[in-house]
């Protein structure tokens, strides 16, 4: 019985181990995945973010060189979708 019994607690262990071990692998592996989908969702968030502000700071450039030749602050905001309150902070 005595010995039953020992065979018995030594499976339940084992499944046990098993189980935490399979566990802790488990989320080892959903936390590498959730790095690596971060990482990727940042990079391309960045670059999103750097095309918006580069084409953002070439109206304000093209609408300051139309200023410079004198055409209207409405012709330049229409043409660069600036507002008039941008176009007449430049």
């Amino acid at each position: 019985y005595l010995r039953e019994l020992m065979a018995d607690v030594d499976a339940r262990s084992e499944k046990r181990t098993a189980y935490n071990m399979g566990k802790a692998e488990g989320m080892a592996e959903g936390k590498a995945e959730g790095i690596a989908e971060g990482k990727v969702e940042g990079k391309a968030e960045g670059i999103a973010e750097g095309i918006a502000e580069g084409k953002a700071e070439e109206r304000k450039a093209i609408a300051l060189e139309l200023k410079k030749i004198g055409l209207s602050a409405e012709l330049i905001s229409s043409t660069t979708g600036l507002s008039l309150e941008q176009v007449a902070e430049l």
